[in-house]
């Protein structure tokens, strides 16, 4: 007998939202398999406004979806067949999704070159020392300071943050929120679904965006790095943390992480990164008044503004290529 199969989300990445869509507007949602691992699919998402009247179709966010198979004991399942790339769009989709799959799986110190070689393949040219990748991902002070290598000045704070007039730790960015899910927000699986966590998440980005620009006018530009590490059950009391990593000049990254406890432990089951703009209330991009305070910070809060930094100097440097794959014909 064929055994019941189910699919979970597992990660989210590459997340721009480029452009908004109205209360009333009409969109479709398109999807596509353009991976198949032994129990995971990669999927290539695109969200798209229909222009009235003439009906013609903007793209207005895309992003790739990881999916694993998994039986009725919540584990996963080596069911996927192979997967056959039959349109030239397929193949760039497939390369840039394997490309960031790949990069995710290396150590910190070899994934750092990938992505300075990455870098240097957008455009020909060696990024500069003011935009040079840092460290991705990394937890631990000896790699932090191997990252310092790569600048010249060994300086890991970025030049808008320096011209900001007022500085706050790391630590008084700070937003928590807590709560229950109940019956309705249950996926197949009998667990929470995830594009509702999603959701929360980002609620409380922005809101940790709005207490630390003192500014209600702020906008969730992308979103990127979500990962699902372990599922939330309806017994659980979840809590959600959001801090401010990295401020740019009118951007910010504010990083949430999901837990629950249970059996007086703390399990994560959660982590995203959200681009947050600041605006005015004409709707014009402002600057960001405030910045971090990197001066006594420990390893750990420098390591995830070194993270931050990287996603953002190789985001700019990497943003036309991806959005050439979703624009292929």
């Amino acid at each position: 007998d064929a055994l019941p199969i189910s699919v979970c989300t597992v990660a989210v990445d590459h997340t721009p939202f480029m452009k908004p869509i109205i209360n009333g507007d009409t969109f479709v949602v398109e999807g596509r398999a353009i991976h198949a691992g032994s129990s995971s699919v990669g999927v290539a998402v695109e969200v798209y406004r229909l222009q009235f009247p003439t009906r013609q179709k903007t793209l207005v966010c895309h992003s790739f979806f990881t999916m694993v198979a998994i039986d009725d004991q919540l584990k996963k399942a080596n069911v996927v067949p192979a997967l056959g790339l039959s349109t030239d769009r397929d193949v760039l989709l497939n390369e840039q999704y394997v490309m960031g799959l790949s990069l995710a799986r290396k150590n910190p110190q070899d994934r750092l070159k990938d992505m300075i070689r990455i870098a240097e393949s957008c455009d020909g040219t060696s990024p500069s020392a003011s935009c040079r990748p840092i460290v991705p991902n990394s937890k631990s002070a000896a790699i932090l300071e191997e990252a310092k290598l790569f600048c010249p000045d060994s300086d890991l704070e970025c030049t808008p943050n320096k011209l900001k007039r007022y500085r706050i730790p790391f630590a008084d960015t700070r937003t928590e929120a807590n709560r229950v899910f109940f019956p309705q927000y249950l996926n197949m699986n009998h667990t929470i679904f995830g594009g509702e966590l999603m959701r929360w998440m980002e609620v409380h980005a922005v809101q940790c965006g709005r207490m630390f620009t003192a500014n209600k006018e702020v906008r969730s530009l992308g979103m990127y790095n979500v990962e699902f590490s372990d599922a939330v059950n309806i017994q659980d009391w979840v809590t959600l943390n959001a801090h401010v990593v990295y401020v740019h000049r009118t951007t910010l990254e504010v990083e949430v992480e999901i837990h629950v406890e249970r059996a007086d432990k703390k399990i994560v089951t959660n982590k995203a990164a959200f681009v947050i703009a600041n605006f005015d209330e004409a709707g014009q991009l402002m600057e960001v008044p405030n910045g971090l305070d990197l001066k006594g910070a420990s390893p750990e809060w420098l390591a995830r503004y070194a993270d931050s930094r990287a996603r953002y100097e190789v985001g700019k440097l990497t943003r036309d290529r991806l959005s050439d794959a979703f624009n292929t014909k």
